[in-house]
């Protein structure tokens, strides 16, 4: 398990019981991504960064802006990483250079901070509103393709099979929706259900 520790101090890859595999010391962390090339992405509130398996930084940026912060951020296949930020409230991907190159130039109402975005290959975006209580997915021009109605969302992911999970704030619950939007699957759990994914 590659695991972002917001409060511990960084990014640890665990088994199961706990042995540390490999760690990456940063503060405030709210991504880790593991990349197929073995590298790790990681995003904290004021920088995204990758990292080599000897921790070395292949690749850094931080938003522009007195007070700006990352939200929620994800490197996508073709090299550009995508991120929401706080201030502008709006979805931006940046290039390996630093330099922003599109967005959806749109208010997406996020108001959580952590968890990847899910970026699709055709370039849709799944956006959690958590205080709309609603999924949006827009398509790369910005335009709403469909919508999940889920009381205090915080991520969406889609599934291999056209699937959504999303996880909701204060239901205690992950939800799965068809591609229709229909229930097909839920989870209650005793606390906040943060994330979900399916193997």
């Amino acid at each position: 398990m590659l695991l972002a520790e917001h409060d511990g101090g960084g990014v640890t890859e665990r088994l199961r019981d706990g042995t540390v595999l490999w760690e990456q010391k940063a503060d405030g962390v709210i991504v880790a991504q593991r990349l197929d090339n073995g590298n790790t992405f990681i995003a904290t509130r004021a920088r995204i960064f990758e990292v080599d398996r000897e921790g070395r930084e292949v690749f850094a940026w931080s938003p522009g802006g007195d007070g700006e912060q990352i939200m929620r951020a994800k490197k996508l296949p073709d090299g550009t990483y995508a991120v929401i930020l706080h201030e502008r409230q709006r979805y931006v991907r940046v290039d390996r250079h630093g330099k922003e190159v599109d967005g959806l130039g749109l208010n997406v109402n996020v108001q959580t901070f952590g968890g990847r975005l899910d970026v699709q290959p055709n370039g849709n975006v799944l956006i959690p509103q958590m205080y709309a209580n609603r999924v949006i997915e827009y398509d790369a021009k910005g335009k709403v393709v469909r919508e999940f109605q889920v009381g205090q969302p915080i991520v969406a992911v889609r599934l291999p099979n056209g699937n959504t999970i999303v996880t909701s704030m204060n239901e205690n619950r992950a939800v799965e929706f068809d591609q229709a939007g229909k229930q097909v699957w839920e989870y209650r759990g005793k606390t906040r259900v943060t994330r979900a994914y399916r193997r």
